[in-house]
């Protein structure tokens, strides 16, 4: 059973926040804008630098990082303090660094331009070892979609991929996440295809170019992937798993049935014990020499 702080959250603090609202039709570039969260600022101890005019914060010591982290936020909201208090706390448990570059955002850009970004970021860098890729909801489309080029380009892969509640499927088609929409707090999946509209730009939903799921799931980093029940998402995170698998991939899974989306980030007893096996997994792996 989830634990009281759990429960009180999901189901009397969410509803009484109406973020299920936020998603909820009609939705066109305006609305979106209109509903986006306010900026976080980074953590007083982080490093700032520019890459093509977008920030890019460092947390931690090390000359090299061993995580990048790439924010969720359904490809329109900014980072957010939830966000920062992952990265601060893996940085703390793992002793290592951490670069978070903050991507484009739609409706002002598209997913083709946040895609482009991570990409040249990654590629402008000559890593002495690929750190491991941490990413929640809309960025683990973008470290996705990065380690399949990266692939198919025959170049150096992230170390690993930590891939928090995915986000990969912008038709959000899967018939299994319509007998989630009653029970989920947070995403209302009658108005997610309209952002996936808007986020994807000229493309179809269905472009591969923009799904992950149909770019080839052989031949990519040992993941980390964690899914929520209670998640419209969740179909996402199954067809990903199931497909690596079935590729001869590495890939463990942590699938939480009374859980949310997004559930590793939040203030719960549930988180604390996702957020320590995601330290646990990102030392052995940047502890293991790369090949």
């Amino acid at each position: 059973m989830a634990s009281l702080r759990a429960r009180l959250l999901f189901n009397r603090v969410m509803p009484w926040l109406k973020m299920k609202q936020r998603y909820a039709p009609p939705l066109d570039a305006a609305t979106l804008l209109a509903r986006r969260r306010k900026a976080c600022s980074p953590p007083r101890a982080a490093t700032q630098r520019a890459f093509r005019g977008r920030p890019v914060s460092r947390l931690g010591h090390g000359a090299e990082p061993t995580m990048l982290y790439l924010h969720g936020g359904a490809f329109v909201n900014p980072i957010t303090r939830h966000h920062w208090r992952l990265i601060t706390q893996l940085v703390r448990d793992t002793g290592g660094t951490c670069d978070v570059p903050l991507y484009p955002l739609a409706p002002e850009q598209t997913l083709d331009d946040m895609l482009t970004f991570t990409s040249a970021f990654w590629r402008d860098h000559t890593w002495p070892q690929p750190p491991v890729i941490v990413a929640d909801s809309a960025g683990t489309l973008l470290a996705l979609r990065l380690a399949q080029s990266l692939r198919d380009a025959g170049a150096p892969q992230p170390a690993a991929l930590v891939l928090i509640s995915p986000c990969l499927d912008l038709t959000f088609s899967d018939p299994r996440s319509k007998e989630r929409d009653a029970v989920d707090p947070m995403l209302a999946l009658a108005g997610l295809p309209q952002v996936g509209r808007i986020v994807a730009g000229p493309r179809a939903l269905d472009d591969p170019a923009i799904n992950p799921l149909l770019c080839g799931l052989n031949d990519l980093p040992p993941m980390l992937v964690f899914s929520a029940g209670r998640d419209v998402l969740w179909p996402d995170a199954v067809r990903l798993v199931e497909g690596v698998r079935a590729a001869g991939g590495t890939v463990e899974q942590v699938d939480a049935p009374e859980m949310v989306h997004v559930w590793p980030l939040m203030p719960i007893p549930e988180a604390a014990d996702a957020r320590a096996r995601i330290a646990d997994f990102v030392r052995k792996t940047v502890n293991r020499p790369f090949t």
